[in-house]
């Protein structure tokens, strides 16, 4: 133990994390059979809901 450093409990820190305010949607966007992009909705009734309970950060970490 270095007699310059202490230990401060992380329950006694102030809590520095930023806070965000929640993510609005900007904008949609489709790319036609041609694969021509525009900015409607067209697409949208192809998505899917994940199933229930499923990790979606799963992986996240490898890719950043």
């Amino acid at each position: 133990r270095h007699p310059r450093f202490f230990r401060t409990q992380t329950s006694q820190m102030p809590d520095l994390s930023p806070s965000l305010p929640a993510a609005h949607q900007l904008t949609t966007f489709s790319y036609t059979p041609e694969h021509v992009q525009e900015f409607t909705d067209s697409a949208l009734r192809y998505y899917v809901d994940p199933p229930p309970g499923a990790n979606l950060s799963y992986g996240f970490e490898r890719w950043v």
